[in-house]
């Protein structure tokens, strides 16, 4: 475990999996953990690779015009190039992706009520918190 810092007991991250639900590769197969040293609980159906967000104080407006540049700037051929070396990415979508993440909120809720996941510890949603 040479290299490692810190252990945990519970830890998210991805993988790729083959035809039968096998891991191929996840986030921890550099770590030169030994076989077995990570035992995949749950996985989730596919996510979106990346986000990007604003807070929720952003007015509408504002996130319309953030949501229209950034969609745009594939579209512009100066701006192309520079957004695939920066972002790595051909392309953004500006909306519809909250429901992609249905299956993970299940899958934290689960952990949350059986103990896996200490629930006062996390939070995840796409609603602010409630006020205290």
């Amino acid at each position: 475990m040479e290299g490692l810092s810190q252990l945990a007991d519970v830890a998210a991250t991805y993988a790729r999996l083959d035809a039968s639900g096998e891991v191929l590769r996840g986030g921890w197969s550099d770590l030169g953990l030994a076989r077995g040293a990570v035992r995949v609980l749950h996985t989730s159906a596919p996510l979106p690779p990346d986000l990007i967000a604003v807070r929720i104080d952003v007015s509408a407006d504002a996130q319309s015009a953030l949501a229209r540049a950034f969609v745009g700037s594939v579209h512009d051929t100066a701006m192309r190039p520079i957004v695939k070396r920066v972002l790595g990415v051909d392309g953004f979508v500006a909306a519809g992706v909250a429901a992609a993440y249905d299956d993970l909120r299940r899958v934290v809720d689960a952990g949350a009520s059986s103990g896996v996941i200490d629930a006062s510890t996390m939070y995840m949603s796409t609603e602010p918190p409630p006020a205290k």
